[in-house]
């Protein structure tokens, strides 16, 4: 009983963990007007451009018709660029303006300013 008790304890403890740390997250990417799901398909394009709305779906784990909203919307505010593909007509990749890509780097800068502050108690012993 004390074992499954303990258990118990140590899930609560993530489960309190990882909402401080989505708290913390959410109030970054709220001072960049995107939300979290947005800077998901944000994050992928920052890390390879010219991504597929599957592909996007896949590295999100988002379904292909949230993933196609996002890009939609995201389009009309100009932080993503749709473009055909010069080998295949059909296939539309995705790029990440220039513009988008510098505030996504405010945005991750901050998120790492964010967990150096977090850590900043622990020494290295």
């Amino acid at each position: 009983m004390k074992r499954d008790m303990k258990i118990i304890e140590i899930l609560k403890n993530f489960q309190d963990i990882n909402v401080f740390l989505r708290r913390g997250i959410y109030s970054i990417g709220d001072s960049f007007s995107f939300t979290i799901p947005q800077l998901k398909i944000i994050a992928l394009l920052a890390e390879k451009n010219g991504l597929r709305v599957s592909d996007l779906s896949v590295g999100s784990s988002l379904s292909e018709s949230t993933v196609s909203g996002i890009v939609d919307r995201l389009v009309k505010q100009k932080t993503i660029i749709r473009k055909r593909s010069k080998d295949d007509r059909r296939v539309i990749n995705l790029y990440l303006s220039e513009e988008s890509r510098t505030e996504y780097e405010k945005f991750n800068k901050k998120k790492g300013d964010f967990f150096v502050n977090l850590f900043q108690g622990i020494d290295d012993s």
